[in-house]
């Protein structure tokens, strides 16, 4: 997918995503690159002030021809590195999910890591 409305950037070069990753930040992006050409987007928005300790994930799927987004892997193995950041590197005790309403499906995933419980 080379011409899309839903990718009007390009990705940067190797050597300017190394440099970000040397500053500080409240956001981290992982892609998900398939022939070149990006077919998933997480990012994790750290919190600030009373929130230090939440995060925001956000997802953006562009699942294959011929697949639906619910039966991609794309977005398992995406959330699970936002996972895997947020337990592992960050002080996160608690992370949400923001998802477009057709996209509820991926709570079911984000469950099945153990990050996810029910609000009572």
């Amino acid at each position: 997918m080379t011409n899309s409305e839903f990718l009007p950037w390009t990705v940067p070069e190797a050597s300017r995503i190394a440099s970000d990753l040397q500053s500080p930040s409240h956001r981290h992006v992982f892609l998900c690159l398939s022939e070149g050409q990006v077919t998933g987007e997480v990012t994790l928005t750290c919190g600030s002030g009373r929130l230090a300790r939440s995060g925001t994930v956000s997802v953006l799927l562009i699942p294959p021809e011929g697949e639906t987004s619910r039966d991609s892997k794309v977005a398992r193995d995406l959330l699970k590195a936002i996972f895997d950041l947020a337990e592992g590197w960050l002080p996160l005790h608690r992370l949400e999910i923001q998802t477009y309403s057709d996209e509820t499906w991926l709570v079911l995933p984000w469950m099945r890591t153990g990050s996810g419980r029910k609000r009572a």
